[in-house]
């Protein structure tokens, strides 16, 4: 049993995880467009797009989960009704740093944004919940 807790606990391969992530790119954000919409946040605002804005980020969390910071432009319309309706800059496109997980050999996302930061400046103000990782192999 120790050598199947040891397998599941295996670090993930930065460079494959970057790979599978540049490959599954397109499909990733229309997932997280999907889950990033059915949160309901922010409120009176529809999630509309997300476009890829810069490759991602890989990162290490406390928890020693790989985490790709990717920064993607967000765009919103808002809630007919709502009273965001009549705030022009609600439809203006805004800078986001969408969130990924690398969990048992795939990428997935639960939606989580940090607005109008980069994911540079995402790993600066962590306080150390996130540590980058080198996914290319570097020469000396």
């Amino acid at each position: 049993m120790d050598w199947l807790r040891r397998l599941i606990r295996r670090p993930a391969d930065p460079v494959a995880a970057a790979e599978s992530f540049d490959r599954d790119r397109d499909v990733l954000y229309a997932e997280f467009l999907t889950v990033a919409r059915a949160t309901g946040m922010p409120r009176e605002l529809t999630w509309e797009s997300v476009e890829a804005n810069g490759a991602p980020l890989m990162v290490v969390d406390r928890a020693g989960q790989l985490v790709a910071l990717a920064p993607v432009v967000v765009t919103f319309e808002p809630v007919p009704g709502s009273e965001m309706e009549e705030v022009p800059q609600a439809r203006e496109p805004r800078p986001v740093t969408a969130l990924f997980t690398f969990e048992r050999g795939a990428w997935r996302t639960v939606g989580r944004a940090v607005f109008n930061l980069s994911p540079a400046q995402v790993v600066e103000r962590s306080g150390g919940t996130f540590v980058p990782v080198s996914p290319r192999p570097t020469s000396r």
